[in-house]
């Protein structure tokens, strides 16, 4: 099955659960949002791809050996045959991540093994009436909500969300992130001391943060 493949690269997983964990990122060519902070364009137009399919990639992540897997995009779950592909990977024992944008419906799979990182797309994303809040619901305690936040509307969209939807996932927000530093980083955390957010988590890019891609 032929998938559309930006990249497969080697690195620290630098956000989320898994952070600092030795991981091969596999990057899958396009999205089905366009947010006006995305930092991976280049998997989402042009024509920076490959067209490969699910034996090619399992050959590549294989040799490179690390045993944690991310998939992301661009929108991994946007690509025909993705759950194969999760299932073989898990097959083989690898650890799977998959990095999805809170707009395609995800699988109620009870009993799987591998970890949704869903994002929440706030209002300065300009996708945030695309989401599909109902997956919330059925996330596990293994998965991973994310907010990224960009100002005080953000915020109390999160928190508006967050209330209304209860899920079983961890709950992260997480700054936007220009260029050398994080923005508000230091804001978003008093916000959360200050409206004593249980159960919300402060996440930082630390890929970004030490400079490694």
């Amino acid at each position: 099955m032929d998938m559309r493949l930006s990249e497969i690269m080697l690195s620290l997983q630098g956000e989320g659960k898994q952070t600092g964990k030795l991981t091969t990122f596999v990057r899958f060519y396009g999205c089905n949002l366009k947010c006006t902070y995305c930092d991976t364009l280049y998997a989402v137009e042009g024509d920076k791809y490959v067209n490969t399919d699910i034996d090619e990639i399992l050959a590549t992540v294989r040799e490179i050996g690390a045993k944690n897997i991310c998939l992301t995009g661009g929108e991994p779950l946007y690509r025909e045959g993705i759950y194969d592909f999760i299932f073989k990977l898990e097959e083989e024992g690898f650890i799977v991540v998959i990095e999805t944008n809170g707009a395609v419906e995800l699988r109620d799979i009870r009993d799987r093994k591998f970890i949704y990182c869903m994002d929440v797309k706030c209002p300065s994303s300009g996708m945030h009436d695309l989401m599909n809040l109902d997956n919330l619901s059925i996330l596990l305690p293994q998965d991973e909500v994310k907010f990224v936040i960009s100002d005080r509307l953000d915020y109390e969209f999160a928190k508006d969300i967050i209330a209304k939807y209860p899920t079983k996932a961890d709950i992260i927000f997480s700054p936007v992130f220009e260029s050398d530093r994080t923005t508000n980083a230091g804001q978003l955390a008093s916000w959360i001391l200050e409206d004593k957010l249980n159960g919300v988590r402060l996440g930082l890019q630390m890929h970004k943060l030490i400079n490694i891609y």
